[in-house]
């Protein structure tokens, strides 16, 4: 029975160490905390957002259809301070081997963040393309567009088919399909 007893309290102890080692990794480690302003991805290079310290971390922005990529914006981030706190000293997050101090923007694609210490917020900025509306008609009339141009990927527009007389509006083809008119 002693045997026993006393082989449970090694294994205790034993499961309690790699417990503390787990904790001391996790407590070392630093987080990126993505944020995104308009439609797309960050592709971080390695792979996930939380690294050992001092790992330097390649982003790629990667807009999604129809938007394209604007800027970065890099803030140093701690859940025991706030931006405007005092760095603690041999802390900081790097952004192209340069500190970050206060908020940085980059409009390079990719960009490189040093974790030294702290996490880092990391906000991607992406904004809609321009498109082009092509309108053409097939008969006699005209189309009315509401709004008029310029357009932005995904704006909606309603057209209209104004037949001269004597012709009729028969259909949309092309992206537009359908009799609906107003479409």
């Amino acid at each position: 029975m002693g045997m026993i007893q006393q082989r449970r309290g090694l294994l205790a102890f034993a499961v309690l160490l790699a417990c503390l080692w787990c904790v001391q990794g996790v407590a070392n480690d630093r987080v990126i905390y993505p944020f995104y302003e308009g439609q797309g991805e960050i592709i971080a290079n390695p792979p996930g957002w939380v690294y050992p310290n001092n790992t330097t971390v390649e982003l790629t922005a990667q807009p999604a259809t129809g938007w394209a990529f604007v800027s970065w914006v890099f803030e140093r981030m701690n859940p025991n301070t706030t931006p405007d706190d005092p760095l603690p000293e041999g802390h900081e997050v790097r952004v192209r081997n340069s500190p970050i101090w206060a908020p940085r923007h980059s409009t390079d694609n990719p960009e490189s963040v040093t974790m030294r210490g702290m996490n880092a917020k990391v906000t991607v900025k992406f904004e809609r393309l321009p498109v082009d509306l092509v309108v053409s008609v097939v008969g006699q009339g005209s189309v009315d567009v509401d709004p008029a141009a310029p357009y932005l990927f995904e704006d909606e527009v309603t057209l209209t088919a104004v037949p001269e007389a004597g012709w009729e509006f028969t259909g949309w083809s092309g992206a537009l399909r359908g009799d609906d008119n107003p479409a």
